[in-house]
């Protein structure tokens, strides 16, 4: 059993470790209910970054004996926080990739492993390049393998370079929209029986 408390404490050495954790508590405690709360199908992570929310991700997932598949686009020396890269990758592979059964990671681009995915998710979470065109594919490839009622969440809606791909998550394929955490996360809840297509 893995809770809330646990992963702040995991949380908090991440921050401790790296001081720039991504991801902040609010945001990542929804992280963990939405695992909690959707239905049954593994979680994808695009953009594990520090693991500021992959050990909320991670957490939850075992919890409810669900599995999450960790996609970091970034290569080991060209990562933005080139500085710190060697730290944070010690300690994610330390206390994640070595230390929970339930997590799978990828070091590429979304691109390079989509074929490695699989058919049905549960909750989808986009953090990756904050590119507008990384993240319109990054959305399409995870809504096609949305479950009904699973939970697609887009980090940092407040960049402008993201406006829209945010915009995407109001349609109304998605309702309990919300937006949490210093990052402006944005939480929706995907109605399948709508369609597959949502753009």
């Amino acid at each position: 059993m893995v809770t809330p408390a646990e992963c702040l404490v995991l949380y908090e050495k991440i921050y401790t470790a790296c001081k720039e954790p991504q991801c902040d508590a609010e945001t990542g405690v929804e992280l963990y209910n939405a695992v909690l709360k959707s239905p049954p199908g593994d979680v994808i992570e695009i953009g594990s970054a520090f693991g500021g929310s992959t050990v909320w991700l991670v957490g939850a997932a075992q919890e409810v004996g669900k599995g999450v598949i960790s996609i970091d686009p970034y290569p080991e020396g060209d990562y933005v926080y080139a500085s710190v890269t060697p730290i944070w990758k010690k300690f994610f592979k330390n206390n994640f990739l070595d230390y929970y059964d339930n997590i799978i990671q990828h070091n590429c681009d979304m691109t390079e492993c989509v074929d490695l995915l699989p058919d049905t998710i549960s909750v989808g979470f986009i953090d990756g390049c904050h590119d507008n065109k990384h993240a319109d594919r990054e959305f399409v490839a995870l809504t096609d393998r949305l479950c009904h009622d699973g939970r697609l969440i887009l980090d940092d809606t407040h960049l402008e370079s993201l406006s829209l791909v945010a915009a995407k998550i109001c349609e109304p394929q998605f309702d309990c929209i919300k937006t949490v955490g210093k990052t402006h996360a944005k939480f929706g809840r995907f109605k399948k029986e709508l369609g597959d297509s949502i753009v």
